[in-house]
């Protein structure tokens, strides 16, 4: 968006809930820290706890263009305000066009960031996913080990498009990915925390699209909770019909540690053509949603709940104002805990966007 006097800077905007009332009330707003045109502040965000993680893909630093950067906020508990912690985070060997802060999340101490353009080792847009850790002693967030890029990387992988991160396992997207034979048919890995070195490993091989085939970009949107990896495919053709979507779930064998694939694949219940559905997920618990932002042209959010190891659909979650070709559903997340999720619709409101609260009934 425009702010501050510059175009797309971008800018963050918190919430919080009164628990008196239910409404939902502005909490914190900031900035990229020297701020200028372009810079897509808060394209990527991911809050956990008193702390936020916030991506600036096209922020130019040190004489770079579009590098990208992340900057992390804590909440002052006595204020009420949220500050930046040391200086923005940038890419290792940052190069020109990096994309770094394209995806980022947080959780506990531990924060990681993808760079689906970085450019490595001959490759062009290999993509590249950093991971940091807390310092408790200085409170600075430290990079841990070296860069990671994706198992047997080509050109044009755009490893790190989304990323998660849950205890000691994290989960990196690679849409651009060719495997088995396909192009562009997408691939997930797992990385999991050595706890003696505590670096971070590829965990098994990587996870497919369930009856995977050409152009299909599988994992453009990921996320995890404990034992199971949820992984959008909005361009998934199925049934005789295009980019209907899907989702499919992956749980850890307890026995192996390995999230075991291929994984159980759900498809949009409209099933139309162009719905998109996983465009956007989120799970926590025995709950996950999942965004269809062209859904019968409005937009819509699937709600779905786990029974033992089977996950179906539970709520579907419509534009109130049925605004055609809304986005209803392009960005979505989900708490466990208050049973409350998120919604985002950025080309609503003459592209100025919407944000919807609501509760799993």
């Amino acid at each position: 968006n425009d702010s501050e006097g510059y175009n797309a800077n971008g800018s963050v905007t918190m919430f919080k809930r009164d628990s008196i009332t239910g409404v939902w009330q502005t909490h914190g707003y900031f900035l990229n820290q020297n701020p200028a045109d372009g810079d897509n502040f808060g394209s990527s965000v991911s809050l956990d706890g008193d702390y936020a993680i916030v991506g600036a893909p096209y922020d130019s630093e040190n004489g770079l263009i579009y590098n990208g950067s992340a900057a992390i906020f804590k909440r002052n508990n006595n204020f009420g305000t949220w500050e930046l912690q040391g200086n923005k985070i940038i890419n290792q060997n940052a190069q020109g066009s990096d994309g770094f802060g394209w995806s980022v999340d947080i959780d506990g101490n531990y924060a990681i960031v993808g760079a689906p353009y970085d450019s490595e080792n001959g490759y062009q847009n290999i993509g590249s996913v950093s991971i940091y850790k807390k310092n408790s002693s200085t409170g600075n967030w430290e990079l841990q080990g070296n860069k990671i890029i994706n198992q047997n990387a080509q050109s044009y992988d755009y490893f790190g498009w989304d990323v998660a991160i849950k205890g000691d396992y994290a989960v990196v997207s690679s849409p651009g990915d060719d495997e088995n034979g396909l192009t562009n048919n997408g691939s997930v890995i797992v990385l999991k925390r050595n706890s003696n070195s505590g670096n971070w490993e590829h965990l098994g091989t990587k996870l497919l699209n369930p009856n995977a085939d050409s152009h299909e970009e599988f994992g453009l949107s990921v996320d995890i909770d404990n034992d199971y990896i949820m992984v959008g495919c909005p361009q998934d053709d199925e049934n005789s019909l295009t980019d209907i979507g899907s989702v499919s779930f992956f749980k850890k064998n307890l026995s192996s540690g390995f999230f075991d694939s291929p994984g159980i694949k759900i498809m949009n219940d409209s099933e139309t053509n162009y719905s998109g559905l996983g465009r956007s997920v989120s799970i926590s618990g025995e709950f996950a949603i999942a965004g269809s932002p062209h859904d019968l042209n409005t937009g819509a959010a699937i709600i779905y709940k786990r029974t033992y190891n089977i996950w179906r659909p539970f709520q579907k979650v419509k534009d109130p104002a049925s605004v055609i070709q809304g986005s209803f559903g392009k960005a979505v997340a989900l708490d466990k805990i208050n049973l409350r999720f998120l919604i985002g619709a950025p080309t609503t409101q003459n592209s100025q966007g919407m944000t919807f609260f609501g509760k799993i009934k």
